[in-house]
Order: C-alpha cells, then structure tokens, then sequence
C-alpha cells in the first residue's frame, strides 16, 4: 500500500486544486462587469479621496495633495498654499480642502485658495450640503463646525465624551440632515437648524464605518463587519452581508458608498472590487472595475437633476477608473455580475474544504489501524 504521506499529500494537493476552482465562481463576476469601466486618459495616479460634484471638475487628494481634477481628460491642478490634505469637498466651481493641521481652505476651480480659519482638533470629515446657499460641516475631535460656502464656520457644537464624530455624510437631497457617525458608534443626524439628533435604533457601525443618503432620503450604512443596513422608513434593518474574499479569507474592507439615483447606490471594497444596488439595498451585483481594491468613490455630473447624467468614478491604487451612468434613473444591466456565482461559490469553497481536511485527519488513522491487525 502507498506511504500514508503520500496519501496526505495528494489529499492536500486535490483540496487546494479544487479550492482555487470553487473560488475562481467567487471572483468571476469581477471580470465580468470591467467591461463596463473605462480607465481614465492620462498618467495613471493613485487618488486616495475624490469628492462627488454636479460639474465636470472636482477635488481630489492624490499623495497627500488637493488638487481640481478632471477624470474624463486626466487633467488635474494642484491647490495653491496647501499642506497635506485630509479632506476635500466641492460645490460647483468652489470647494474647501481641510488640512490635517486643521487649516480650512476655500477654493475656486484652476487651482486658487485662500485661507479661512484654524479648525482645533484632528480632522475627522468635510462635507458640503445640496441647493444654491449650501450648509457646509466640518467634523474635528473637538467637535462639528458648520457655515455657508467661502465663509468661517462660525457655529460649533461640543460634542459629548465618547461622541468624537468619527465619519461625516453630506445629504444629496435638499433639507436633509447631515449624518454623523460617532466614536462611540451612534449615528446622529444634524440638520440646518444645528440641532443634532440620535438616530434611534441605529445599528453600531464600529470603527470605519460607510454611510450614504439615496435620493428618495433613505440610508444605507455598514461597517467591518460587511453587513450593510437600511433606514426604511423608520427602522433600521439589515439588507446585505458581504461573504468572505474568496469563501475561506476575511470581510473586506468597505472603503466608500456613493449614490446615484432615487435608489441605487454604488460600494467600494478593498477586496471585492464594487457593488451596485438599484433598489436600495435589496439586490446587490458586482459592478466592479478591473481593479479589485478601490479606495473610493465618486459621481460627476448632475446625477440627481430632472433629466440626470453622469459618470462614476472609482479611484484605485492603479488609477481611476469611469463609468458613464446609463439610463438613469435605473442602473445598467450588469450581465453576468450577479451574485448567484459569489455565493454558489463561497459555499462550494467551504463544504469541500471542510470535507478534505476531515478525509486528511481520518484516512491515516483508518491505515494505521488496519496495519495493526496485519
């Protein structure tokens, strides 16, 4: 009879051969959507942040730098006067870059800035609200700072210990609330008036958290975990759960969510690439550029006007990718990008790997004991 290590062995061998097979269902619909991205013309260049704007032109932080951004074209202008960014958000033609020492810049398109104040504390979210005199928050481990547009943010609101924001969401749709993740896991809602209110019941998104307003003014939120919430209506309820990376590996990482429509909404990863829901997190599809880690998300264009257009953009390690919008309200028909193959094969993955290694712990001991009896 063959040598029990050999045995083992080619067991081994048979369970990592089938185990890439079943994963490769994970991670084909991957391929599947890149068709419907195009790489960005010009250098590729890494964008760790890219703001949503309704114009062509948009900020964005690219090694520790701002500058206006043009993905259709490549084009980029850095920020005049700045230091190393933490946080960028445009409105139109005008935006504001936060610095990590605290400075808050205004800027105008083409590269000008000045300076409007010294923010205390870290920098810890920028955002800028819809409409033509748009509320404008900055969120700092001293609290949250808001104003209008090319002014001071001449209102502050304390926050209590254990409250530090830790991540902040512009709303999309006129009148409504800021949303602010706290450290100690609540979700707050700050409205124009500068009254802050606690999302009851809101689930505890833990330590880096994504957060997005639909058009139709319902949240979607998730953090580490991969489990995806919903505000529906009034309640919060799970809608989605990312599987692990490639059925045996770890959660990945959700990086950023973005919306573009009444109800769909797009979501990065630093694993799966990203997903599209259209209907506010019921159904989810793989809608993922070639990369699969995509550090962020953005929209360009009026997406949510009367008759909207506009493209999406994913800023990965290797460059940006663009996604013209189409058919806007609903989502592309993204064929072949379902999930029925993710899941078929994270359960493919799990029950033969579970299988194999119990043959690997059963089968030498089944000839050992036959040989005593030899």
């Amino acid at each position: 009879m063959a040598d029990p290590r050999r045995r083992r062995w080619l067991a081994a061998t048979l369970s990592a051969g089938l185990g890439l097979a079943l994963a490769g269902l994970v991670t084909a619909p991957v391929e599947a959507a890149s068709p419907w991205w195009a790489a960005a013309p010009g250098p590729a260049r890494a964008w760790t942040q890219i703001a949503s704007d309704s114009g062509d032109l948009t900020l964005a932080i690219s090694h520790g730098a701002a500058a206006w951004l043009d993905p259709m074209t490549g084009s980029f202008q850095p920020v005049a006067g700045g230091g190393a960014a933490a946080y960028v958000a445009a409105h139109g033609s005008s935006g504001l870059v936060l610095l990590r020492d605290g400075r808050l810049l205004a800027t105008q398109a083409g590269g000008s800035a000045h300076f409007l104040q010294l923010l205390p504390g870290r920098p810890r979210g920028l955002g800028i609200g819809p409409g033509p005199r748009p509320m404008v928050v900055a969120a700092t481990s001293q609290g949250l700072f808001w104003g209008e547009l090319d002014s001071p943010l001449s209102h502050r609101l304390a926050l209590r210990a254990g409250a530090t924001p830790i991540q902040l969401t512009s709303p999309v749709s006129a009148g409504a609330p800021f949303v602010v993740v706290a450290e100690n896991g609540e979700l707050l809602f700050l409205g124009a008036d500068g009254r802050l209110q606690l999302s009851v019941g809101a689930p505890r998104l833990g330590p880096d958290p994504v957060v997005v307003e639909l058009g139709d003014g319902e949240l979607l939120a998730g953090g580490r975990s991969g489990l995806i919430w919903g505000l529906l209506g009034r309640s919060w309820q799970p809608v989605f759960q990312l599987l692990p990376y490639g059925g045996i590996g770890g959660v990945p990482n959700l990086t950023a969510m973005i919306s573009d429509g009444p109800t769909a909404a797009y979501l990065s990863t630093d694993g799966f690439g990203t997903m599209l829901t259209p209907d506010g997190g019921y159904s989810w599809y793989r809608a993922a550029p070639p990369a699969r880690d995509v550090l962020g998300l953005a929209t360009l264009g009026p997406v949510f006007a009367p008759r909207p257009s506009g493209v999406v953009v994913a800023a990965t390690p290797g460059g940006l990718f663009l996604h013209r919008l189409q058919a806007l309200p609903g989502p592309p028909n993204y064929r072949g990008a379902g999930l029925e193959g993710q899941i078929l094969g994270t359960a493919g993955v799990t029950v033969v790997t579970a299988a194999l290694a119990i043959l690997l712990l059963w089968w030498p001991r089944r000839h050992h004991r036959r040989r005593l009896f030899v």
